[in-house]
């Protein structure tokens, strides 16, 4: 697909294409498109880093000098910024052909890469509901477990994940977190993340 055009962009439009999303349709195939993988592969190692993690100073040192360094030469990652805009259509076109999109990271910023993940899906095209669906509930469908985890509902696992603002409006407010609730406990983020060696 992406052998299209000189740029590596590709036309979705393309009878090749949309054959691929039929195929992958058909044959009940789930994507995790780990799109943080690429964001960062593809970063110019001249850009700051922070305008994709804004919380990248909370990192331990070793974290920050290690990420700090990841991508490539500003005039690559020029050329590379079409694969990038191709990754995100893509993803789109799948979801709206119902193509099940499930939220992974594969590497990235721990402790944040799943937030910059949906973010991601959010500049897709997705709206905030199914990119957080892509990390709750969707997944939990597509390994049948959706009857004891993936939504809130009675009867169900209760870990949630509490967070200041509205993520459905503004999907970076899923970053906010206020409080995380597993198996019953109540743990404050904070103190999470100091004991694996974040500053909050």
């Amino acid at each position: 697909m992406m052998k299209k055009n000189p740029d590596k962009s590709a036309d979705l439009r393309d009878t090749s294409n949309a054959a691929l999303l039929d195929y992958l349709k058909a044959h009940h195939t789930v994507i995790d498109p780990t799109l943080g993988v690429y964001e960062m592969i593809f970063r110019s190692v001249k850009d700051d880093i922070r305008e994709m993690e804004p919380n990248f100073n909370t990192l331990p040192t070793p974290l920050q000098v290690l990420f700090q360094n990841m991508g490539m030469p500003a005039d690559q990652a020029k050329l590379a910024r079409p694969r990038m805009e191709t990754m995100l259509h893509l993803v789109k076109a799948m979801h709206d052909k119902g193509i099940p999109i499930v939220a992974g990271t594969d590497m990235g910023f721990p402790g944040y890469s799943v937030a910059r993940e949906l973010e991601l899906y959010v500049q897709a095209g997705l709206t905030p509901t199914e990119a957080i669906q892509t990390a709750t509930i969707v997944p939990a469908q597509v390994m049948n477990m959706d009857k004891r985890t993936g939504s809130v509902k009675a009867g169900k696992q209760a870990d949630l994940m509490i967070v200041n603002g509205d993520p459905l409006k503004e999907i970076r407010n899923i970053r906010n977190v206020w409080m995380v609730i597993k198996e019953g406990q109540q743990y404050d983020p904070v103190a999470l993340h100091k004991m694996v060696g974040f500053e909050r």
